[in-house]
């Protein structure tokens, strides 16, 4: 499954973290969901540098920089492992000091040295939509676009696991460039509410077939309202696919 992931990084405009300010997003392509590393080629300098520090720390990270660095960064296409000749870490205070040297253009011309610092966050590889889904909309791969969001940020019920979202459908409408969240979605429905439907009725030692007609729609496992045809009952059955239902 082809999933296209986005990189924030925020940017720090003071001296400290408590001057963050919006995000800026770079979109970069990943060939599997997460923070696996991807392609060279495919990627900027700011995922670059990214990659380099979750290389170090072991799990997908948010970086901050001030916008000076920021635009330094950006302004390079490629940053390979010559120019970062030092990345240095903190955990405690969860800081990163990164020396990146800029290849001159003239071999007569030394390369000049900056000296990046930011701060990294902890990140998780989230959901989201990339277009308006409307309720009852079946989620494809083409739906689905992976985003590296701080920890902090993920809201709960946040969907992560992308192979899961795919024939789910949606429950009510979902905006794009939204976070996903798993109870927006539900099982794809299997059962039309007023679609005629096989009630089976299990007993000790008798299975009874009988006819009757669903009062809601109901994906595979759900319970839903039934009225039997014959005794115009309402009752309660869990669907067993698009014709039976079976009472427990």
């Amino acid at each position: 499954m082809r999933i296209r992931t986005l990189l924030l990084a925020a940017v720090l405009t003071g001296p400290s973290p408590a001057g963050a300010q919006a995000l800026q997003l770079a979109s970069l392509s990943q060939q599997a969901p997460g923070c696996r590393d991807v392609a060279a080629a495919e990627q900027g300098a700011l995922a670059e540098l990214t990659i380099a520090l979750e290389r170090r720390l072991g799990y997908c990270v948010e970086i901050e920089l001030k916008p000076e660095d920021l635009r330094l960064v950006g302004s390079i296409p490629r940053l390979y492992a010559s120019d970062l000749s030092e990345l240095r870490t903190s955990a405690v205070d969860g800081t990163f000091v990164a020396t990146i040297t800029e290849q001159s253009r003239s071999p007569l011309t030394p390369g000049s040295v900056r000296l990046l610092q930011g701060r990294f966050h902890r990140a998780l590889a989230v959901a989201v939509a990339t277009r308006r889904l409307s309720a009852g909309d079946t989620i494809t791969d083409e739906d689905i676009e992976l985003v590296r969001l701080r920890a902090t940020r993920v809201p709960h019920q946040a969907a992560v696991d992308t192979a899961r979202l795919v024939g789910m459908q949606a429950r009510w409408p979902i905006q794009p460039r939204t976070v996903m969240l798993t109870s927006q979605l539900r099982a794809p429905v299997v059962v039309d509410k007023g679609a005629s439907v096989r009630v089976i009725v299990k007993t000790a030692n008798l299975i009874v077939a009988a006819a009757g007609v669903a009062l809601e729609p109901g994906a595979s496992g759900q319970v839903i309202d039934i009225r039997s045809q014959s005794s115009n009952k309402k009752l309660r059955a869990r669907v067993q696919d698009a014709n039976t239902v079976i009472m427990e």
